[in-house]
């Protein structure tokens, strides 16, 4: 048997490897950390915003 199944193995892991590189050069997991903080930041301030015209409208 020529084949080596060591071979085959590396070949599989080299192909996930490249996948999550490429993954990781687009930054994707980085870009929607982000874009998460950023809504949830978004949210909060509407919230304060609202609360301070609830108080305007109470005083």
């Amino acid at each position: 048997m020529g084949t080596h199944p060591d071979g085959v193995i590396k070949a599989k892991i080299t192909q996930r490897q490249k996948q999550d590189n490429a993954k990781k050069s687009k930054g994707s997991a980085k870009r929607t950390q982000s874009t998460q903080r950023k809504a949830g930041q978004r949210k909060e301030h509407k919230a304060s915003e609202e609360r301070k015209e609830k108080d305007k409208e109470g005083h």
